[in-house]
């Protein structure tokens, strides 16, 4: 028996039923879609009605803030606008602002001492220049959270404690290191050290078809092989010389101690300049310079730096230890700064001291008596 067609008005009208249903679901999807972004933008502690932040101030403890503004797109730090500031740090506070929601949320009841906010250990103002400034203390962490409220607030929130770890930095920590150049040694020419009227000066030199440093003391020259060591030391002049060009290879500043110190600070990190006369052993800072050949194939150049190494850095832990030549000294970071340089750093003991001890060993005890 033949099969009744399905009349093609019934076929229709289920097309506009499922159609129907489908915008229905949709539409419902879009609008739960829209009602949680909303309800999740207006959880957004800073974020809610603000735009992009355009100034930043954040401090630990009850210290004075560090206040940050945005300039053309680059943070300025508005003390000081062309100190070296290195972006990510004001950059990474300002975006977690912006995603800043709280974990949960208390009702203020206990005292705040309880929660670490009576005396906060960080605070952090926001502004997007148009609306009223945003500020938000921090009390204790608890675990991967931070208690954090709205100064005279009646919440306290728990938020994550990652943006706190970059509201303690202190201004030289956010600073754009200064740097010094990779040098193999291969391509080293001359290093000097001086102190006061004490020098010691060797360069690289050509002798029968050999490259040998020669090192010059009272217009004197003698290959470094034959230099002798101070009482018949172990360590021969040419392993001194060695260490300290291999400590010059790859330099690097482990941290900034001072920006445009003041008059009278270069005193203070052991780096002011010898006084006349001074010799090896006089006070002053150690002043070493290094020349080497830049470039590559057919197209080199003679290039130099000069670097001023001073006091130890004892990290306020009191004066360091007696007796240089223990095998218990623990040798530590001293200040230092390229010459003309407005940074005052800190140079890794690995790097300083082959320098010191090259200096003091053969100048002073070998080639100037």
């Amino acid at each position: 028996m033949k099969k009744k067609a399905v009349p093609l008005v019934v076929l229709a009208s289920a097309l506009i039923v499922c159609l129907a249903a489908y915008f229905a679901v949709t539409s419902a999807n879009r609008r739960g879609e829209e009602d949680a972004a909303k309800k999740a933008a207006e959880s957004l502690l800073y974020k809610n009605g603000r735009g992009d932040p355009v100034t930043v101030s954040f401090g630990a403890g009850g210290g004075a803030a560090l206040e940050f503004a945005l300039d053309g797109g680059v943070w300025r730090y508005t003390a000081v606008p062309d100190f070296p500031l290195t972006q990510s740090y004001v950059t990474r506070v300002a975006a977690s602002l912006n995603t800043l929601a709280p974990d949960s949320v208390i009702a203020t009841g206990l005292p705040l001492g309880d929660y670490g906010l009576s005396e906060p250990s960080y605070t952090l103002t926001a502004s997007d220049g148009a609306s009223e400034p945003f500020t938000l203390i921090f009390g204790n962490k608890v675990g991967e959270f931070i208690y954090a409220m709205r100064p005279g607030g009646d919440e306290i929130y728990t938020v994550r404690a990652s943006l706190a770890d970059f509201l303690g930095v202190g201004l030289y920590d956010m600073v754009t290191l200064e740097t010094m150049p990779a040098v193999e040694t291969e391509r080293m020419t001359a290093l000097t050290a001086a102190r006061g009227d004490a020098v010691f000066s060797a360069e690289l030199r050509g002798i029968q078809g050999e490259n040998v440093w020669v090192v010059t003391s009272g217009g004197q020259e003698t290959r470094i092989d034959g230099v002798p060591t101070p009482d018949g030391g172990d360590r021969s002049a040419k392993r001194y010389l060695d260490a300290a060009l291999n400590a010059l290879a790859a330099p690097a500043f482990a941290a900034c101690a001072d920006w445009r110190a003041p008059d009278g600070a270069l005193e203070a990190y052991g780096l002011a300049a010898a006084p006349p006369g001074g010799g090896a052993a006089g006070g002053g800072a150690l002043t070493v310079g290094l020349t080497f050949m830049s470039g590559s194939g057919f197209i080199t150049e003679e290039k130099s730096y000069t670097l001023l190494i001073g006091g130890e850095v004892t990290d306020g832990d009191g004066p360091p230890p007696d007796g240089a030549d223990s095998p218990e000294r623990e040798y530590r970071d001293r200040y230092a700064r390229l010459d003309g340089s407005e940074f005052i750093n800190t140079l890794p003991a690995s790097v300083a001291q082959p320098l010191i001890e090259l200096f003091e060993t053969l100048h002073v005890k070998a080639i100037s008596s």
